[in-house]
């Protein structure tokens, strides 16, 4: 469940949160992922996005599921 749970945020951000039932955490996820793509026109974004999106993998893998 890991395992896919990460390849899904791989994709898209917070999406392995929604697998495993978070779905406040996975919405969190695809905003701040939203805002960091429009940073990238103000040049903080190259920092933001991937930190972000590396932050949303690591948080799938480690989350448990919701029961």
């Amino acid at each position: 469940m890991n395992a896919i749970a990460v390849i899904a945020s791989f994709f898209v951000s917070g999406l392995g949160q929604a697998i495993k039932g978070h779905f406040k955490r996975a919405i969190a996820f695809f905003v701040a992922e939203a805002i960091s793509f429009v940073l990238l026109f103000v040049l903080i974004g190259f920092i933001t996005l991937p930190i972000v999106w590396i932050w949303g993998m690591y948080d799938a893998y480690k989350l448990e599921p919701k029961k």
